[in-house]
C-alpha cells in the first residue's frame, strides 16, 4: 500500500509526531528536561481524561472521577514548582 492509498487520518500520526519532536527540541533547552516531561505527561493526562469523559473516538464514556482530578492538580503543582525560581 502506498502513502497515496492510505487514509488521511492514519497519516496524521506522522505529522503530529514531527510537531511533538519540534516542540520538545525547542522546550527542553528553555525549561529543562524534567519540566518538559512533567508538562508532557500532564497534557496527556488531561487529553485522555477529556477523551474518556466525552467518549471521543467511539469509545464508551468514563466520567471524570476524583482520582483523575487529583492527579491533574498534583501535576499542575509540580509544574508550578519546576517553574518557580
Amino acid at each position: 500500500m502506498s502513502a497515496l492509498e492510505t487514509p488521511r487520518w492514519q497519516l496524521t500520526g506522522g505529522l503530529l509526531g514531527a510537531v511533538y519532536i519540534l516542540i520538545m527540541v525547542n522546550a527542553v533547552p528553555r525549561i529543562g528536561i524534567a519540566a518538559a516531561l512533567v508538562t508532557l505527561i500532564a497534557g496527556q493526562l488531561i487529553t485522555s481524561t477529556l477523551i474518556d469523559h466525552f467518549g471521543f473516538i467511539g469509545d464508551k464514556q468514563i466520567p471524570i472521577d476524583w482520582k483523575r482530578v487529583t492527579a491533574i492538580i498534583l501535576l499542575g503543582c509540580s509544574i508550578y514548582l519546576f517553574h518557580k525560581k
